[in-house]
């Protein structure tokens, strides 16, 4: 089918309409006079050659199609493949493939460095990019390169073609930028290469990129005409370490911390003597070391789980000011290597803190057990050689105050006796409204219009009407969006039940976020919320912090309150954790032929290897760009007319 580039320039059809103004005009312009001398002259001519009004109307139909020429040639007309794999009837003539334009794409990404030598999948993409470009010489071709770094996943990448220095220098190093999915390459070819109608993607043949469109339909027409080498050869070993998860950083509020994720294989033949290991980036130093035995999967990949629990001071020693450095350095490794070691190895840089100082608002007794099992619960290691750099504040009804350098407060109307006054309500307002972190237990107090109760109402909590409904364990619910929402699903949800207040409520004001609700009769009840106040936060807890409540003893608080801290440290920090998720291109699955087939049917995908890509490249046609014949045209018909304008002339 045909296509325009500008095809608004079309608009220009109009000014067809000027050779035959302009000779109109001069026509009236014009008087002839006959001389008697010259009359038997010109009827001798007249019979001789042919008639000059003839000649005249062929000028301005000439004129009038140069016309036309170029303002399609301006218009970029193109034809276009219908989608489908046989060459389009403008290849077959003398000047159709000679116009083809092609788009080279060489697949960057770092499992194209499978192998070793001669054999590695790169020194083969070398082989084939040179070999394609020799089969296309003549023709104009563009080469880019594809991989995380260069095409993103937001829709808006502009494509940057290779110089020839870049061209030269592309294959002296192996790759190592991790790699995407064709969608982006699509979307990036579509807004940056909209010329580029004929394809020829060089690549290992992994299934990874071509996942989203195998398991799904894409958009008709969104896909190029395409022609894809693959270089990529079974069987495949390969071991790879990913990380699921870190406990929660920035480490540092707790004691402990962990690490999960797994060794990923895939394996011709078992293998009983691979290792997982965590050791410190400055030293070597192992600090976690696992045996992993990993089995015949067939080419399937198999991931195999490990988990890595440590005190953060084990993390922190060898580091001697803190106040330097505040990032830890890890290097997690999966033995032993393999023809792919890129992926054997993830440098992990964890986001830690100098300093977390947490402040509880209480009446201070000497015997105040509530008080002591809470600041147990913050720091279980306070006062020892092992603790976190974590300080623990009482802040002393009623003169109180909020010190600038506090990261986290605790209000419990437990803890307040009934010393809690108006102004403390007014005061943690403020406290939260100008960046503060508060932790509230709402508590139990049964009475209204009380400074505490008037706190809970300016925050936005609002008391249910009470129910004689059990509270059922299959009623509680967890919220699955955000870190700490992600975390607390984690525990079994039972361990809530010990936190089931006497009074139900919820936060009613725009922008609360419920974390953990549960039923209330009809009604849906808050646990566990939290809400934005200025430029602040605050998490609403609705349990009571009583000696005889068994949320104060639940096993749960400790890490509550210790997660809650990690949320508001990470707001404090720049750092980022490198390296987080999984590398899902570790997977070196290839694609089968079935799959090939698939992607060919469906959308017009070809594929070809090493021994078959010069006939393939015969026969592949996605489309020719007609401006430059149709330029070629225009010159020669502008010639044609110049004649003929002169020849008239001379009549």
């Amino acid at each position: 089918m045909f296509t325009f580039a500008n095809p608004l320039l079309l608009w220009m059809l109009p000014f067809l309409a000027l050779p035959w103004i302009f000779r109109r005009r001069q026509e009236e312009r014009i008087r002839h006079i006959d001389f008697p001398m010259v009359h038997f002259l010109r009827e001798s001519e007249d019979k001789e050659l042919i008639n000059p009004q003839l000649q005249e109307l062929l000028l301005l139909i000439l004129r009038t199609i140069l016309i036309a020429m170029l303002i399609f040639a301006l218009a970029g007309p193109k034809w276009m493949r219908d989608g489908k794999s046989q060459s389009g009837f403008l290849s077959y003539l003398p000047f159709g493939r000679t116009l083809q334009h092609y788009l080279i794409v060489m697949d960057s990404s770092y499992s194209m460095g499978y192998g070793q030598g001669g054999d590695s999948w790169w020194r083969k993409a070398e082989q084939t990019w040179e070999q394609v470009n020799n089969k296309l010489y003549g023709f104009s071709s563009q080469t880019i390169r594809w991989d995380q770094s260069l095409i993103k996943s937001n829709r808006t990448t502009q494509l940057s073609f290779l110089s020839a220095v870049e061209r030269d220098a592309l294959f002296s190093v192996s790759p190592e930028e991790e790699g995407t999915s064709v969608l982006p390459l699509f979307d990036a070819i579509n807004q940056s290469a909209i010329d580029m109608n004929n394809i020829i993607l060089i690549t290992d043949g992994q299934r990874y990129p071509w996942s989203a469109i195998l398991d799904g339909v894409i958009e008709d027409g969104s896909t190029p005409p395409m022609l894809v080498v693959t270089v990529g050869e079974a069987p495949i070993t390969n071991t790879w370490c990913e990380i699921s998860e870190i406990s929660s950083p920035p480490w540092g509020i707790a004691g402990w911390e962990t690490i999960t994720g797994n060794a990923g294989a895939m394996m011709q033949e078992p293998l009983d003597n691979g290792t997982i290991s965590i050791l410190r980036t400055s030293s070597d130093e192992t600090l976690y070391s696992r045996s992993i035995a990993y089995p015949d999967i067939q080419q399937n990949q198999v991931k195999i789980p490990f988990q890595f629990t440590t005190q953060f001071s084990l993390l922190r020693e060898s580091q001697q000011a803190s106040n330097q450095k505040q990032d830890i350095d890890l290097v997690l490794r999966a033995e032993p290597l393999d023809l792919l070691p890129f992926d054997n190895e993830l440098q992990i840089q964890i986001p830690a803190i100098s300093r977390f100082t947490v402040g509880i608002v209480s009446k201070q007794e000497e015997d105040d057990s509530v008080l002591a099992i809470l600041t147990s619960a913050i720091n279980p290691l306070q006062g020892t050689k092992e603790s976190p750099p974590v300080t623990i504040q009482n802040l002393i009804l009623p003169d109180i105050s909020y010190d600038a350098a506090l990261d986290m407060v605790i209000l419990a109307d437990n803890l307040a006796q009934g010393q809690f006054a108006p102004d403390n309500a007014d005061q943690a307002m403020e406290y939260t409204k100008n960046g503060g972190a508060v932790v509230l237990f709402t508590g139990s107090d049964n009475q209204t219009n009380t400074p505490w109760n008037l706190l809970l109402d300016s925050v936005g909590w609002q008391w249910l009407n009470q129910t004689d409904s059990d509270i059922k364990s299959d009623s509680i619910s967890i919220s699955e969006s955000g870190r700490l929402a992600k975390t607390l699903s984690s525990w079994d949800t039972t361990m809530w039940l010990d936190w089931t207040p006497n009074r139900h409520g919820r936060m009613t004001v725009d922008g609360a976020q419920p974390l953990i609700t549960y039923k209330s009769g009809e009604e849906t009840a808050y646990l566990v919320s939290q809400s934005t106040i200025g430029k602040g936060r605050i998490w609403i807890i609705n349990t009571s912090l009583l000696l005889e409540s068994n949320a104060l003893l639940s096993p749960i608080l400790p890490p509550i309150l210790w997660e809650i801290g990690k949320e508001v440290a990470r707001s404090k920090i720049n750092s980022q954790l490198k390296h987080y998720s999984a590398r899902v291109e570790s997977d070196l699955t290839l694609l089968t032929n079935g799959e090939k087939q698939q992607l060919t049917d469906q959308y017009g995908i070809r594929f070809a290897d090493i021994s078959t890509i010069d006939k393939e490249i015969d026969s592949f046609y996605g489309g020719i760009d007609l401006r430059l014949l149709l330029i070629f045209l225009c010159i020669a018909m502008a010639m044609l007319e110049s004649w003929l304008s002169n020849h008239l002339a001379s009549l």
